[in-house]
């Protein structure tokens, strides 16, 4: 195998337990997709603070003009692209799927933005967890918020005002259990009107909500976005905090989302099949044609056109 950039050999060789292919000359990597997942999951390797500063220092942070690098498998030309919307890191990817094209320290680069990205994630876990229920108080009133258990998940309940705090991960295993079922009865007048929605965060919710766990303003934000339920979240990601009455009414909303959409496909189901069957007998007639007009381009064709006719 050559090196797309500089068209050495790569020799293969093993890191973090998967294998890849290195370029001995420029030091870049051609590793498939399946074990670039793995060698970032992985932790074996250990960088020192010096490593870390020389593999930051020798990325490509913006993509060299067009290379036209080609697929050491197939040939064909590799697309560059971003590796994580978030990341700075370009690399060459075979758009049919053979692997992915690293220049020098672009597989360390990655491993370690996202071993950085699991510390932190481990960091705000740790944060939730180190805060003792006697310091869940509640944003609005102040009253400590008591452990509840709600659709098997547990939730902390404001005794006072009836709100509920959710920690981050909490609010959408709810939703998704649904084990209460709440019907048509519950809020009659509930609309999930997005104008609805703005004109009561503008009325009722104008200050600002504290962060049950650090303290930190919350956005304030229509739930699925036209709902008109509005919530609180942590820009931290620490959790969700619902007003009385608020986590009853997403479960509504999530039921009657669910009940209008089968409702819409059942009305639909007709169309769709017929849709269906009209695109197969499109392309089955396509397919028939250019087999005609493929036959009638060669000599042998022409003579079965003249025996069979062109319907065949």
């Amino acid at each position: 195998m050559k090196c797309p950039a500089c068209s050495q050999a790569m020799t293969p060789e093993r890191y973090e337990a998967t294998s890849i292919h290195e370029c001995q000359a420029c030091r870049s990597v051609w590793i498939s997709t399946d074990a670039l997942s793995s060698a970032i999951g992985s932790t074996e390797k250990f960088f020192s603070a010096d490593e870390i500063k020389n593999i930051l220092s020798t990325l490509r942070q913006t993509p060299q003009a067009v290379r036209n690098l080609k697929c050491p498998t197939c040939s064909d030309v590799m697309v560059c692209h971003h590796y994580a919307a978030d990341l700075e890191i370009h690399i060459d990817r075979c758009p049919k799927d053979h692997g992915v094209f690293l220049d020098n320290s672009e597989l360390e680069a990655i491993q370690l933005k996202f071993e950085d990205r699991s510390a932190q994630s481990s960091a705000k876990k740790t944060s939730i967890q180190s805060t003792s229920q006697a310091q869940k108080r509640c944003p609005r009133d102040g009253e400590q918020l008591k452990p509840e258990t709600y659709e098997q998940q547990s939730v902390d309940l404001c005794p006072k005002c009836g709100g509920f705090w959710c920690d981050d991960g909490e609010l959408g295993q709810i939703v998704k259990s649904r084990d209460i079922k709440h019907g048509d009865v519950l809020f009659p007048e509930f609309k999930g009107n997005e104008a609805d929605a703005n004109a009561k965060g503008a009325d009722i919710y104008s200050h600002v909500t504290p962060c049950v766990v650090c303290g930190a303003a919350m956005v304030h934000l229509n739930y699925c976005a036209n709902s008109g339920i509005m919530i609180d979240s942590c820009r931290q990601g620490h959790g969700t905090w619902l007003d009385r009455s608020e986590l009853e009414r997403v479960q509504v909303f999530a039921e009657r989302w669910q009940k209008n959409a089968q409702d819409a496909y059942a009305r639909h189901a007709q169309k769709f099949a017929a849709i269906a069957q009209q695109s197969s007998a499109y392309y089955e007639a396509m397919v028939r044609r250019h087999k005609a007009e493929a036959r009638s381009l060669s000599v042998v064709g022409r003579i079965l056109n003249s025996i069979f006719g062109q319907s065949r």
